[in-house]
């Protein structure tokens, strides 16, 4: 392999500054959770750039080696077309990238793309004078697609309609357990003018009908090394309303308090199936750290 130009790594982390800007200027422009200044527009799910452990080298200068852990960001936004009542009515856009950031060519091995529409009735956030609804959070219902956009062999896609619940206690320090049930629907396509399924039929052997959430936010708790907020998710195995977790997926992500304006230290460890599409049948287990928006 040839030597790392030392200039094409200078641009690699003007990149990276420049994300972590768009980011911030994202959580900056909103006011409140739900309903921003730019009109509707707010944070979805988790927003962080991230770094998995091998790539993080012990020393910086030697560059010439090629990492198998990559750099994960995510960015996720939500908009309410009638926020002016908070409506509940929602369309939403994330996106999951997995950056070979210290090989050579620095590509992006897979970026994984999900657009929705749901509506989410929330306590505090619903058209009936933002009502609070006691030991209640939230109830949505809707539509997702999930592709990562790459050509045979390596094409992944499909479509779910769910419904989500989540229940909580507490103001200061919140505690929440979420469930999600879905039902997965195949993709058609049209190749010479034949009906064919989505390529990854088998997808709901690695991940079921179900996908559960506890969280834990101390917002009361101003300590440094004591984490903000505790994310635990998980989601089962073995096909459609199975129960498998030997072939499901399990996730943990902690956040600490803010070092710099609304970014938190962000700490992620995944283990299981599905953590990119492309490899949806292949386990894998990686820790990430970095930096996440405050959400």
């Amino acid at each position: 392999m040839p030597p790392y130009p030392k200039g094409v790594f200078l641009k690699r982390i003007a990149i990276v500054c420049l994300m972590l800007f768009c980011f911030a200027a994202v959580c900056l422009a909103q006011d409140g959770n739900e309903a921003s200044s730019l009109g509707g527009l707010s944070t979805y799910k988790p927003m962080y750039f991230s770094f998995g452990f091998g790539s993080l080298y012990e020393h910086l200068g030697d560059l010439s080696h090629y990492s198998d852990e990559l750099v994960k960001v995510s960015f996720s936004m939500k908009y309410d077309p009638f926020h002016q009542i908070h409506s509940g009515f929602f369309l939403a856009y994330s996106q999951i990238m997995f950056w070979n950031m210290f090989s050579y060519s620095g590509p992006f091995e897979e970026i994984d793309f999900n657009p929705e529409v749901f509506y989410r009735f929330q306590s505090g956030y619903n058209p009936f004078g933002d009502v609070k609804i006691p030991l209640f959070d939230f109830l949505q219902i809707g539509w997702e697609h999930k592709s990562n956009g790459q050509n045979e062999p390596e094409s992944r896609g499909f479509d779910r309609v769910y419904g989500q619940l989540q229940l909580g206690l507490g103001e200061k320090n919140h505690f929440a357990l979420n469930a999600k049930y879905f039902y997965m629907i195949d993709i058609l396509d049209l190749p010479n003018g034949f009906l064919s399924l989505r390529d990854n039929q088998d997808i709901q052997n690695y991940t079921s009908s179900w996908e559960f959430q506890a969280l834990a936010i101390l917002d009361g708790v101003h300590i440094f090394f004591v984490p903000k907020k505790i994310v635990f998710s998980i989601g089962p195995g073995g096909g459609a309303n199975a129960f498998d977790f030997s072939l499901g997926w399990q996730q943990l992500d902690v956040y600490f308090l803010k070092v710099f304006g609304d970014f938190r230290p962000y700490v992620q460890i995944w283990n299981g199936y599905g953590q990119s599409m492309v490899d949806y049948n292949e386990p894998s287990l990686s820790a990430h750290v970095g930096l996440a928006l405050d959400i």
